[in-house]
């Protein structure tokens, strides 16, 4: 159907609105909601701005915006990256975590794996205190537990293929985050259920085709992490890997990437 040519005065009438709309946002009172300012406690008591502490190319934002009749609350959420999360817990003081499997996948459940991760923290503690026991450590009581899931319907990419490992991790950082108070911060894993992709030059899924050919091309690789006896064999080879990023693609360190940290968590599965 041809699209109906406005006249003079209905363009006019148009951009008059358009106007009039624009004006009336921008009369609005804009609330942001970001957590650009927050600190938190490291392990000697000092409060240290967490978006200083973090490095700009370890973490992305998204933003969404609501307009309400009177305001326009624009949330600012901060994607961190997993190395990123682990260094944060060990300037915090967070030294040990373990896990406990609350879900397996069925067909029912979509394929489903949940871990309950609970991290503990020593941070203002002469000595490590018993897991099993209680204590208090500087942000609190020095467990915290958060559940991590993921099915098939929550991840996408190359981590649907992990998503035993993907579970752990979002259950991991959750506790991570919400043992020292963040808010409005979030682990890389909690993309996939984000619509929007905030790096849409990064990895893309690949085709059959394409994941055949991304295999050929790591092979070398892949038997190097696979042959790995130890965690001290593999923490070698990612310190090589990570030494000549540049000459691999971005999917290409996506999937080793995930494959070191599926091998990591084979050999201790108490530690990604």
């Amino acid at each position: 159907m041809a699209r109906k040519k406005l006249s003079a005065e209905e363009k006019a009438a148009k951009k008059a609105k358009a106007k009039e709309v624009k004006a009336a946002n921008e009369a609005k009172e804009t609330i942001v909601l970001d957590g650009n300012e927050q600190t938190f406690l490291n392990k000697n008591g000092e409060r240290v701005k967490l978006m200083e502490f973090i490095k700009p190319e370890e973490f992305w934002n998204i933003e969404t915006k609501r307009v309400e009749e009177n305001s326009i609350t624009i949330n600012i959420r901060h994607f961190i990256l997993y190395d990123a999360i682990k260094r944060l817990a060990k300037e915090a003081g967070i030294y040990f975590f373990d896990k406990n499997q609350v879900y397996s996948p069925t067909i029912e459940n979509k394929d489903l794996y949940g871990f309950d991760v609970s991290v503990y923290c020593s941070a203002g503690l002469d000595i490590l205190p018993d897991p099993k026991g209680a204590a208090q450590c500087r942000h609190g009581f020095f467990r915290t537990t958060m559940l991590g899931e993921a099915n098939n319907e929550n991840t996408k990419s190359l981590s649907g293929r992990y998503k035993g490992t993907t579970a752990e991790k979002r259950g991991y950082v959750r506790a991570v985050i919400n043992h020292l108070g963040l808010k409005n911060v979030y682990g890389q894993d909690e993309l996939d259920g984000e619509k929007a992709d905030p790096t849409p030059e990064g990895p893309k899924v690949p085709t059959p085709t394409e994941y055949k050919q991304l295999l050929e091309s790591l092979k070398g690789e892949v038997n190097e992490i696979m042959n790995c006896a130890d965690q001290d064999a593999l923490d070698l080879f990612g310190a090589k890997l990570k030494e000549n990023l540049s000459k691999y693609s971005p999917t290409q360190i996506e999937y080793l990437r995930r494959l070191w940290d599926s091998k990591r968590s084979s050999l201790d599965p108490a530690k990604f």
